[in-house]
């Protein structure tokens, strides 16, 4: 009896397209040895003697490949990033490998820096973070795969990845006796604010001009009325200066023919005071702006855009108070005046005037 082993290594490899063969003895040349298939057992018995061929499939090789992220000081996150796929000679060269676990090593000690495997998840990937980074000095990290079967697939390591890490310089506050400082970033949103004028008079409580009088010389009407409570409330941003202005509107007495109508240029208001509230700072100048005399004349119901009283040029209003900054409430108080002409109609006139503030 002899071995022939060589000679059943050469038959078998031309029979498989890949394998190990093992344990291949006999007792005579095997004739027509049949064809055998990965992890499998063939017996090459022949009328010359026997043998049995063992194949096992050799595991498909992987790929790691680390990645490294770290500041270049001591004590600072540093970030591990591992990637496993299946190596250039595999069924599917390239794709992520899905199981098994990743561990990985610095400067080649035994113990792993991640005391637990980290798995690799769908993408083929397995990070491990170090918030606490790691000491001064050089490193070598590498990533060791271990696949969950390792007849199946290979391990692998990646490539090792080395850098230095240098000691932060000590923190200011921390030595005795120096002092430190830190910037802090705050916000804070002003409101814009705002600025009204409010009066008491309104349809229900208009101001009264009582009966006005024919003067001696028999030219005009004259009345007069005080107001008060006219009040500009300031709650801007910036404490801005402000303007009231008045404009008043015709009178009519609800006629249509002459002497219904009381021109607006014929109201006036003058010896304004200025009652500040609380808290207000600013300066107020107050302008007399006395009624028409003689008064101005309408023609039916209109009347002319001719300034006198409280109306400007072109019909607008007319200041009659300002203010340096205006933060807070400041209440006007003074004395309307009217003046109408002769020709005007008995009965009970009414109009408006308008305050604005701004």
């Amino acid at each position: 009896m002899k071995t022939f082993q060589s000679a059943l290594c050469c038959t078998a490899a031309a029979a498989l397209a890949c394998g190990i063969l093992t344990g291949i003895t006999g007792t005579a040349e095997a004739a027509d040895a049949s064809p055998v298939s990965p992890a499998d057992t063939t017996d090459l018995s022949g009328p010359m003697g026997s043998a049995v061929l063992s194949v096992a499939q050799a595991a498909a090789p992987s790929v790691t490949a680390l990645a490294v992220t770290e500041s270049g000081d001591s004590g600072s996150p540093v970030d591990l990033s591992a990637t496993v796929t299946y190596g250039p000679t595999a069924p599917q060269p390239g794709l992520p490998i899905t199981d098994g676990t990743v561990s990985f090593y610095d400067n080649g000690a035994a113990t792993p820096l991640n005391g637990t495997p980290v798995p690799v998840d769908a993408s083929g990937a397995a990070a491990y973070d170090i918030p606490a980074g790691l000491a001064a000095g050089q490193h070598s990290i590498v990533a060791v795969y271990t696949p969950a079967d390792t007849t199946a697939i290979a391990g692998s390591q990646s490539t090792a990845q080395q850098f230095a890490l240098v000691a932060g310089s000590p923190d200011a506050c921390a030595q005795s006796g120096s002092q430190c400082t830190d910037a802090s970033n705050i916000t804070a949103t002003v409101p814009v604010g705002t600025l009204a004028i409010n009066t008491p008079y309104t349809a229900a409580n208009p101001v009264n001009f009582g009966q006005p009088v024919l003067d001696p010389g028999l030219t005009e009407f004259t009345g007069s009325a005080d107001v008060s409570g006219i009040a500009v409330i300031d709650s801007r941003a910036g404490d801005l200066p402000w303007t009231v202005s008045a404009l008043a509107g015709i009178l009519t007495n609800g006629g249509t023919g002459q002497g219904s109508a009381i021109c607006g240029q014929n109201i006036g208001l003058q010896s304004l005071t200025s009652t500040p509230g609380t808290g207000f700072a600013g300066t107020v100048t107050v302008f007399d702006n006395p009624a028409a005399s003689p008064p101005v004349a309408p023609t039916g119901t209109s009347c002319p855009t001719s300034a006198g009283g409280l109306v400007g040029s072109g019909g607008t209003g007319v200041p009659v108070a300002t203010a340096t900054q205006g933060l807070g409430t400041d209440t006007l108080a003074g004395t309307l005046t009217l003046t109408a002409p002769v020709a005007t109609q008995s009965g009970v006139f009414a109009g408006i005037i308008t305050f604005t503030v701004g």
